[in-house]
C-alpha cells in the first residue's frame, strides 16, 4: 500500500530497477496513470535472467506499458539483481521483487532511504545503470516469434506462482 500511495502521489519521476518484474494489476495501473499524467516512469529489467519464465511473463506487460509512456530498459552488462525504487525524492532498496510471490509469500526486507546523501547515491546508481541498458521500443516487440508469444502466454497463466 505504501508503494501504491507513493506512486499515486508522484510528481516528477518513478525509477524502478527489478529483476523479476511481474507487477500486480493495481501497481501496473497506477504506474501507467502516473506516466500518462507526465511523470517520468522508467523501469530497468535484466536482459539476461536466471529464471526465463519470468522474462516471458514480464514481456507481456511491455506493450501496454510503452503505450502509456513508461520507458523500459534492459540491463546488458551482467546479471541484474538490484531491487530499487525512486519516487521523486523518496527511495527504497531491498529484497522485494515486484511480483506476487514477494508480496504474498516470501519474507522480504526493504529499507526506505531517509538521508539525502543516500537518495542522491541511489539516483546516481540508477542513472549509471541506464548507461549500460538498451531501451525497449514498440518495434522491438514485433520481433518476437510465435514460440516466444506462446511461452509468454503460458508464463502469464502461471504468474501467481512466479
Amino acid at each position: 500500500r505504501m508503494i501504491l500511495n507513493q506512486v499515486r502521489n508522484a510528481k516528477t519521476r518513478i525509477y524502478i530497477t527489478n529483476p523479476y518484474f511481474l507487477p500486480h494489476a493495481r501497481l501496473l495501473r497506477v504506474l501507467k496513470k502516473a506516466a500518462k499524467r507526465g511523470v517520468d516512469v522508467r523501469v530497468i529489467v535484466p536482459f539476461k535472467i536466471d529464471i526465463a519464465i519470468v522474462k516471458w511473463a514480464s514481456v507481456t506487460f511491455y506493450k501496454d506499458m510503452l503505450a502509456s509512456g513508461i520507458r523500459i530498459y534492459e540491463f546488458k552488462m551482467n546479471i541484474l539483481h538490484a531491487k530499487t525504487m525512486i519516487i521523486d525524492d523518496w527511495g527504497i532498496i531491498g529484497s522485494s521483487n515486484l511480483n506476487n510471490r514477494s508480496f504474498m509469500h516470501d519474507l522480504e526486507l526493504d529499507a526506505i532511504l531517509h538521508s539525502e546523501k543516500s537518495q542522491k547515491k541511489l539516483l546516481e546508481l540508477f542513472l549509471e545503470d541506464l548507461t549500460h541498458s538498451v531501451e525497449i521500443e514498440k518495434k522491438d516487440l514485433g520481433k518476437r516469434t510465435l514460440i516466444d508469444k506462446a511461452l509468454s502466454y503460458v508464463a502469464i497463466v502461471l504468474r501467481y506462482w512466479l
